[in-house]
């Protein structure tokens, strides 16, 4: 006899005249030999043909119900697969434990630094570099002033170019007075610098310490514009930077800190000019003695300052804090001052190199990076000394702009370096500006 089994449809032979257990009447259909059609193993006869199914090999035997045959079914395949579904789950693990894919791989604790170059694709920050210089000290205030000021200019600041006293303490007026700052000779005023005063087009020109004014103030009438002159004098250095102290209050109307400097030697000035240039500070002299000379004592006294910051000297200041910066040597002193500066305005964008050695290339330099909050670095023509260098290390790639006065040398091992270093990180351009 065939069976047919109601869940997958195997036929099932049983010999006849077996009887069939309950549960396999449960379970499957019979095929009856008369008709050749399924029918319910449990009845009598065919429920097609109606022929006798106890004849064909069985016996009418008790009934299983359906919902019992199901759920005997469903409690079989659940102990088989379930078993089977645990042992995939764990070959999955394992397979992907010893052989993980790409997509999904295992995470490193190993750094990996990437080396940025010119030639990445990704847009990298522009760095300048720029030689500022003319034929001498006056040409090359020119330059620093087209540099600066393109548009022209409100005013201008004349100071002498054989001393650097009246330079390093007019560079915060000039910045407030939103002008350039430009060296005269002995003689007067050169044809180049009357060109470069008629470009600029000042409509206030302030004289700092210079000796024959009233020349000068002759040939800055002969000026298109005809600026209103202003002349800065007093008896000495001490004297001259109160009187331009005093003024810059008047544009300011109040002052901050004052920037106490020896007058004696120009590289602790030419460093923080660019600073007090960019805070509005007054800058004062102090002599070797203890104590500043009365000028500038009664200068505190009239800016009305509670803050000093004293460069390179041990002078005693009376006011209520004072801050020193003091290096070993003039680099040194340089590179602490451009740390403080950065904790006090300055930033990194701009950043100007001059010598150190001597002080007329600098002079111009303070009004000018104070534009834009800009450092000044004091080096040598061909060697960047040690503590300059240790500030710029680190440093360099956040330098958008390198400017270069009169150090022709100098910026073009910097360029070069800068051109050839996989770790730039930037493109580099180069100008040069001269009158």
């Amino acid at each position: 006899m065939l069976l047919v089994d109601r869940a997958t449809g195997i036929y099932l032979s049983i010999r006849k005249g077996r009887r069939l257990p309950a549960r396999m009447k449960a379970r499957y259909l019979v095929m009856c030999r008369v008709c050749g059609e399924r029918t319910n193993p449990a009845e009598l006869f065919c429920s097609h043909c109606g022929a006798a199914l106890r004849a064909q090999g069985y016996k009418k035997d008790g009934h299983v119900g359906v919902a019992r045959m199901a759920g005997r079914t469903l409690v079989r395949l659940l102990l088989v697969l379930v078993p089977l579904a645990a042992l995939a789950g764990v070959g999955f693990v394992i397979y992907h434990v010893l052989y993980p894919s790409e997509e999904a791989a295992p995470v490193s604790t190993t750094s990996t630094t990437v080396v940025e170059t010119t030639t990445s694709t990704t847009a990298a920050p522009v760095q300048k570099f720029t030689l500022v210089q003319g034929a001498d000290r006056y040409e090359t205030a020119v330059a620093i002033s087209r540099q600066g000021f393109p548009q022209g200019a409100p005013a201008a600041v004349l100071v002498p170019g054989e001393t650097f006293q009246e330079a390093l303490c007019a560079a915060p007026l000039a910045k407030a007075y939103g002008g350039p700052l430009l060296l005269v000779p002995p003689d007067g005023l050169t044809d180049g610098l009357l060109a470069e005063l008629e470009r600029l087009n000042p409509s206030e020109v302030f004289l700092v310490g210079v000796q024959n004014a009233s020349a000068v103030k002759k040939d800055l009438g002969g000026l298109p514009g005809a600026p209103v002159v202003t002349s800065l004098r007093g008896g000495d250095v001490y004297e001259t930077a109160a009187l331009v102290a005093a003024q810059l209050k008047k544009k300011l109307v109040t002052i901050a800190k004052v920037v106490i400097v020896p007058q004696s030697t120009f590289a602790d000035g030419l460093a923080v000019a660019p600073l007090a240039a960019s805070q509005g500070w007054a800058i004062l002299f102090t002599s070797q003695s203890q104590r500043p000379p009365r000028a500038t004592r009664d200068a505190i006294v009239e800016l009305a300052v509670g803050s000093a910051l004293v460069v390179g000297s041990q002078a005693q200041v009376d006011v209520a804090q004072v801050e020193r910066v003091t290096g070993a040597n003039r680099y040194d002193t340089c590179a602490q001052v451009a740390q403080y500066g950065l904790t006090h305005g300055l930033e990194l964008g701009h950043v100007a190199l001059a010598t150190g050695e001597d002080f007329p290339d600098a002079l111009a330099a303070g009004p000018y990076l104070a534009l834009d909050n800009g450092l000044l670095l004091l080096t040598k023509d061909e060697v960047v000394p040690p503590p300059i260098a240790s500030f710029l290390s680190g440093r360099a790639k956040d330098i958008l702009v390198f400017d270069f006065i009169a150090l022709p040398g100098l910026a073009d091992q910097m360029e070069k370096a800068a051109t050839t270093s996989t770790t730039a990180g930037a493109t580099t351009t180069a100008t040069t500006t001269s009158p």
